[in-house]
């Protein structure tokens, strides 16, 4: 009866997964965006997980050979998988916390790879070392020698992701950051409880708990996204400026002599914008701005935030000061000139200007800003335009 119940539990937590793993399913998944992708792998572990474990419970106490070696093999797969979700949650973490690009992206994902191969290998093995479990003389499941230490694991793997969570939480909005800080909480509640009770089937319906914070993450990010450009929209922009500016002001009154709250932004227009749209089409104008955000985006660092905000604006927010913030402009303007459209003969280009937030200078954020404003108008005024000379085709 007890088995039953558990079987139960799990079903019913695999029919939430399969609803939210619905809920995106809008276009093939090799079209969709990566958090998508990231999303669907998380879920279809965590799917898979979940039928191997209500197969294990139904199995659990069954005598016949068949059934035994049924149960090890569902024991196996359900060890060999048991990390998975958690790797590629922090593959996802890292991916949803930046823009721009991260030296060591590579190395984390070679590492992700390295740990799910050498826990499959050791839940591989499990049948003759009873590594990670072992069936009795009654075919009922019974921990193995190594199960402390996949628990413990698996929960130093689960705190990475919140490292990289609360590093980088100043470049994405709060709503975001608060969803994905309380991920853990259901796991670790059910881990916790599924360890000290041993038979109980809380773990992995937590997890599903989990991965609805993760789905509605998805969801509400996608509100502070530009449907066009792909970058971060004016809304999403200003809430996360007030976050750099009040942890620039709270650094000042705490007396750090360090500059790593302070950041600077710099300011793209695109001149003659509504030209281009009047001459070739909004189309091309659409894929005028992807291009540039595309550019943007590409020379981001870790820690560098983008945003459209206007028609044709763009605003890159850098925890930099004046000659990194400068050198990063240059970065940008040599990416956009590789832009290039087909079916846009006239000649267009872009203006820019940075500044670096002091609040010495710029007692609010609207005087920052408008401290932008009026550099970029100055050196539009003054002719220094460069070129958009595109070479990324986009037709």
């Amino acid at each position: 009866m007890e088995n039953l119940l558990r079987v139960e539990l799990d079903i019913y937590a695999l029919l939430l997964v399969a609803v939210m793993m619905i809920s995106l399913s809008r276009r093939p998944l090799r079209e969709g965006p990566p958090l998508e992708r990231y999303f669907f792998l998380i879920a279809g572990s965590i799917a898979f997980i979940l039928v191997l474990d209500a197969l294990s419970w139904a199995l659990d106490g069954i005598p016949e050979s068949g059934a035994r070696f049924a149960l090890h093999l569902t024991n196996t797969l359900y060890y060999m998988l048991y990390l998975v979700p958690l790797v590629i949650f922090t593959l996802f973490i890292d991916h949803i916390s930046r823009q721009g690009t991260f030296p060591g992206g590579g190395m984390l994902h070679a590492l992700a790879l390295v740990i799910i191969v050498l826990f499959a290998a050791a839940a591989f093995t499990s049948p003759w070392t009873e590594a990670f479990y072992d069936l009795d003389a009654t075919n009922h499941y019974v921990r193995g020698r190594l199960f402390n230490a996949l628990v413990t694991a698996s929960f130093l793997i689960g705190f990475i992701p919140e490292c990289i969570l609360f590093a980088r939480r100043r470049n994405m909005p709060k709503r975001i950051f608060r969803l994905l800080a309380l991920y853990p909480i259901p796991i670790l509640i059910g881990g916790l409880f599924q360890f000290y009770r041993e038979g109980s089937a809380m773990l992995w319906p937590a997890a599903t708990v989990s991965l609805l914070l993760v789905h509605i993450t998805i969801q509400q990010r996608s509100l502070n996204i530009d449907a066009i450009s792909g970058l971060y929209n004016q809304a999403a922009f200003m809430e996360m400026l007030q976050n750099w500016a009040a942890n620039s002001l709270n650094s000042g009154n705490a007396g750090n002599s360090g500059n790593s709250d302070n950041f600077g932004a710099i300011l793209f227009d695109i001149d003659n914008f509504k030209r281009i749209n009047f001459d070739s089409g909004y189309e091309k104008g659409n894929e005028v701005l992807l291009a540039t955000g595309y550019a943007i985006k590409s020379v981001l660092g870790p820690r560098d935030i983008a945003a459209r905000v206007g028609a044709d604006e763009f605003i890159v927010l850098s925890p930099a000061g004046a000659p990194a913030l400068e050198d990063l402009e240059s970065q940008i303007l040599a990416q956009v000139r590789e832009i290039v459209i087909a079916g846009i003969d006239q000649e267009f280009t872009v203006s820019s200007a940075h500044a670096v937030f002091d609040q010495s200078t710029h007692p609010s954020l609207d005087s920052f800003l408008q401290t932008l404003d009026s550099l970029l108008y100055k050196k539009k005024e003054s002719l220094k335009n460069v070129p958009l000379q595109p070479e990324l085709p986009l037709s």
